[in-house]
C-alpha cells in the first residue's frame, strides 16, 4: 500500500474503488485517473476541499453523510483550512496522493481475441470484477483502487483479452516505434529481399 498522506494537514484514507466513485458520480475532477491534464487544471477550492473531505474517511461514511445533508457543515471547515493552507499546494499535494494510489496499467490487446466492448463505465467495470471475485458490494467499494485495477487486469489477462506490459517492454516498444519514424527500420510487412 502507499504510504499515508496528507493533504493541506488532513490525513487521507488509502483510495478505495467507493472514494473514486463518490468523486466521479458528483461530477468532481479527481474522479479521474490524475493526467498533465488534471496537473494543469486550476481547481476550485470546492472541488480540492470535497476531495480532501471524502478521502478522509471511509466511503461509507462519506456517502451515508452526503445523504443526509447534501452539504455537511464541517465541509466548510475543511475548505477554510484548504484555502488558509494555500490551494495550489494542497492541490498539488492531492494530485501527488491519486497518483500514487491509482497505477497507469500497461497492456497490450490481443487482436486475435475476439472482445466485446462492455457498456459499462469502466469504474463499474472495476465493481464488477471485485463482486465476481465474490465480495459483497459493500466490500467491494472498500477495495483499494489500486488492486481493484490489478485484479481488473489480472482478470482480462487471464481471459486472453490483453497481455500486461512491464515497463521494460513498454520502453522497447516506444524505442522501436521511434526508429520505425526515423526511418531506421522499414515497415512492418515490407518484404525484404536479400542478395
Amino acid at each position: 500500500m502507499p504510504d499515508a498522506y496528507r493533504v493541506a494537514r488532513f490525513r487521507l484514507q488509502t483510495l478505495r474503488l467507493g472514494h473514486a466513485l463518490l468523486l466521479q458520480r458528483l461530477g468532481s475532477p479527481f474522479g479521474e485517473r490524475p493526467t498533465s491534464q488534471l496537473s494543469a487544471l486550476s481547481s476550485q477550492l470546492g472541488d480540492v476541499a470535497l476531495a480532501v473531505w471524502i478521502c478522509g474517511r471511509s466511503p461509507d461514511s462519506a456517502l451515508s453523510r452526503l445523504q443526509r445533508t447534501r452539504s455537511p457543515r464541517d465541509l466548510g471547515w475543511v475548505a477554510w483550512r484548504v484555502n488558509r493552507y494555500g490551494l495550489e499546494k494542497a492541490e498539488g499535494e492531492l494530485i501527488a496522493y491519486l497518483q500514487a494510489h491509482w497505477p497507469e496499467m500497461s497492456w497490450w490487446k490481443q487482436q486475435q481475441v475476439p472482445t466485446r466492448q462492455l457498456g459499462a463505465d469502466f469504474m463499474h467495470r472495476l465493481v464488477l470484477t471485485q463482486r465476481r471475485m465474490g465480495l459483497t458490494l459493500e466490500d467491494a467499494m472498500n477495495v483499494p483502487l489500486g488492486v481493484a485495477l490489478w485484479d481488473l487486469a489480472a482478470v482480462a489477462e487471464e481471459n486472453g483479452a490483453v497481455s500486461l506490459v512491464s515497463d521494460r517492454d513498454r520502453a522497447l516498444q516506444a524505442h522501436y516505434e521511434a526508429m520505425l519514424a526515423a526511418g531506421e527500420l522499414p515497415a512492418p510487412g515490407t518484404v525484404i529481399r536479400r542478395n
